[in-house]
C-alpha cells in the first residue's frame, strides 16, 4: 500500500485539514495516489525539536518568500517530490505564533541536501535523514500552508495524529515478529523436543500475546476517540500514552522473538534486530530526544519525559482535590486531618528503651495511595518510617484489640504487647514488620 508511512501520512492529513484547494490538487491528490512522496522539515541541529529555538527564517519580499537556514533529520527528503518546511516569519511575537509552513518543491534553487544520515548499521552517508541547507530559496506567498503563523498548531495536529498511524504501524511490526517466534517455537526440535515445548518459550509467546493484545485494544480505543470527538487536544492524554507503551511493545515482543530464533535472530537475515532498533524512537528507524526539555513542566519534574509528565499532569488534575497544573498526592483521609495519633505515639516511645525520650515529634508524609500510607516519623536522633495499612486489611491481633478512634485508618500505639519486647523487636514493629 502507497502512502501509509511517514512522514507522507502526517503530511497528507495536515494538507488535507489546512490547504488550500490549489495545494490539495498540487500536492495532497498526487501523495494519495502514491505518485510522490514528501518530506517534514522541521527539526534543526542545533534545536532539536525545540520549536521555541529555531533560527531558520523566512522572510517575504514582495509576492515571495525567501528562506533561509538549517533543518536536521528531514526525512526521506532525497526521494521527496516536495518539503513541508517550517521556519520563523515573525521574531518579535510568541514562537508559537511566529512561525509558518511552507510547501517547498525540492527542485527549488536553494535547497542543498547536504548529506543523507544513516542510522546505526547502515553504511555511512546512505541513510534516509537529510541535513538540508535552505540558501536564499524562493517560494510564492501561495505556499504558506494554513495561513501565516500557524505552524506550531499545524506541528500539533500532525503529531497527534501521526503518533497514532505509528502505533498502528507498530501492531504490524509486532504481530510479525510474534508470528516468526512462533512459528520458530513450532518448527525447531532441541533437546528431544520442540521449542514450543519449553516453558520459557511458552512464557515469551503467552507475555508478547497479553502485551500485544492490550496495546491493540487501546490504539483502538484511542483512534475511536479521535473519530468520535474529532479534537486531538481532547484525546491528548491517551495520544501520549500510546506513545509511551509502543517502544516497549514491540522491544519487548521482537527481542524475545530473537532470543527463540538464537544466532539467526541477530542476524542481518532476520528483521528482527532491526525492529528492536526502530522500537527506540518516534517513528521508523528515527532516534528522538524531544523529551529532553519542555516548556510546559512546572519546576521539579523536568527529569520526566514529556509524555509522561504529560499523561501524569492529566490524569492528576482529575483526581479530586489536585488542582490543575501541579501534581499532588491524593487528597487525605478525613478531609486532609493526619491519621497519626501524635500524643499516643509519643506516649508508647517514652515507654521503650529508645532514644529522644520526651522530645517532640515531626512527621511528614512520604507517599500515599490506595495500598498504604508511609510516613517518615523523626524524634530526636529517632529516624524511622511507619506504614499505615489501608481501611479492611488484616491486622495483627494485638493491633485489632487496641484499635480506637473514630477512623479505621488511623493509627493508636500498641500498648499491650506482653512480654515487655526489646528494643529491636520495638523497633521492627513500630515500623511495620515482624516482631520476631
Amino acid at each position: 500500500m502507497f502512502g501509509t508511512q511517514a512522514p507522507d501520512t502526517g503530511n497528507a492529513e495536515i494538507i488535507a485539514h489546512y490547504g488550500t484547494d490549489e495545494q490539495k490538487r498540487q500536492y495532497l491528490q498526487p501523495l494519495l495516489d502514491g505518485e510522490m512522496f514528501s518530506s517534514y522539515s522541521m527539526t534543526e541541529p542545533h534545536a532539536g525539536a525545540d520549536p521555541t529555538m529555531f533560527t531558520t527564517r523566512a522572510v517575504r519580499d514582495g509576492d515571495e518568500w525567501v528562506i533561509n537556514g538549517w533543518k536536521y533529520f528531514s526525512s526521506n527528503a532525497n526521494s521527496a517530490s516536495f518539503l513541508i518546511v517550517m521556519a520563523v516569519t515573525n521574531p518579535d511575537v510568541s514562537p508559537y505564533k511566529g512561525m509558518s509552513m511552507f510547501l517547498v518543491p525540492t527542485d527549488t534553487p536553494g535547497v542543498n541536501i547536504v548529506r543523507n544520515v544513516a542510522m546505526w548499521g547502515e553504511p555511512m552517508n546512505e541513510g534516509s535523514h537529510a541535513l538540508i541547507h535552505y540558501e536564499d530559496v524562493r517560494v510564492p506567498a501561495s505556499a504558506v500552508l494554513g495561513g501565516e503563523g500557524q505552524a506550531f498548531v499545524i506541528a500539533q495536529t500532525r503529531l497527534g495524529g501521526g503518533r497514532i498511524h505509528h502505533a498502528m504501524r507498530t501492531i504490524g511490526l509486532a504481530q510479525k515478529a510474534m508470528d516468526m517466534m512462533c512459528e520458530r517455537a513450532l518448527s525447531r526440535t532441541t533437546q528431544g523436543s520442540l521449542l514450543a515445548d519449553k516453558q520459557f518459550v511458552q512464557g515469551f509467546i503467552a507475555d508478547s500475546y497479553a502485551q500485544l493484545t492490550q496495546f491493540r485494544l487501546f490504539v483502538l480505543y484511542t483512534a475511536w476517540q479521535i473519530d468520535t470527538y474529532n479534537d486531538y487536544k481532547r484525546v491528548r492524554k491517551d495520544i501520549a500514552t500510546a506513545k509511551i507503551v509502543m517502544p516497549t511493545v514491540l522491544h519487548d515482543i521482537a527481542w524475545r522473538a530473537v532470543q527463540v530464533h538464537g544466532a539467526l535472530g541477530t542476524s542481518n537475515e532476520m528483521p528482527l534486530m532491526g525492529y528492536v532498533h526502530n522500537s527506540g524512537g518516534d517513528g521508523p528507524g528515527r532516534r528522538s530526544h524531544r523529551g529532553a526539555q519542555d516548556h510546559r513542566r512546572p519546576s521539579g519534574v523536568a527529569q520526566l519525559p514529556r509524555h509522561r509528565w504529560d499523561v501524569a499532569h492529566r490524569v492528576a488534575a482529575r483526581q479530586d482535590g489536585c488542582r490543575q497544573g501541579a501534581l499532588r498526592p491524593p487528597a487525605r483521609v478525613g478531609g486532609g486531618q493526619p491519621v497519626i495519633d501524635i500524643d499516643r505515639l509519643g506516649a508508647w516511645l517514652d515507654g521503650q528503651p529508645l532514644a529522644g525520650r520526651g522530645e517532640p515529634i515531626t512527621h511528614r508524609l512520604i507517599t500515599g495511595g490506595s495500598q498504604n500510607e508511609i510516613y517518615e516519623i523523626r524524634r530526636g536522633d529517632l529516624h524511622a518510617a511507619l506504614r499505615i495499612p489501608p481501611p479492611g486489611a488484616p491486622r495483627r491481633a494485638t493491633r485489632a484489640s487496641c484499635a480506637s478512634g473514630a477512623s479505621s485508618r488511623r493509627w493508636t500505639a500498641p500498648t499491650c504487647h506482653t512480654p515487655r519486647p526489646s528494643p529491636a523487636a520495638a523497633t521492627r514493629r513500630f515500623l511495620g514488620g515482624p516482631s520476631t
